[in-house]
């Protein structure tokens, strides 16, 4: 996979991947509440299982392009350098993706 498609492929999935896990954080926050703070896997748990569930209906997608889901989740660690540069030439990609991380840690609050 080269980096314009992991870009390409992280743009489309990702805004699916937000939605449905602020729906998971709010559920589990109304539902566990104050057991979150002394169990903090629950949370990792819940994340990793939406992200999974979330990825599920692109993984012919992804396979095609020759990787697993596993292999996709680490994209972005073992191709850093590759992504990097092709973001720097392509700065409005860049920009949706920060917008992408804002959400995500607005989720995490």
């Amino acid at each position: 996979m080269k980096p314009k498609e992991y870009v390409e492929l992280s743009l489309e999935i990702m805004p699916n991947v937000i939605k449905e896990l602020r729906e998971e954080m709010n559920n589990l926050k109304e539902t566990e509440g104050e057991q979150l703070k002394k169990d903090p896997f629950k949370l990792l748990e819940t994340m990793m299982k939406t992200l999974f569930e979330c990825l599920d209906p692109y993984k012919d997608k992804i396979e095609e392009a020759g990787l697993t889901i596993k292999e996709f989740n680490s994209y972005q660690r073992t191709h850093k350098e590759e992504l990097k540069q092709y973001l720097e030439s392509n700065p409005q990609l860049e920009e949706k993706i920060e917008e992408l991380k804002i959400k995500m840690k607005d989720i995490m609050k």
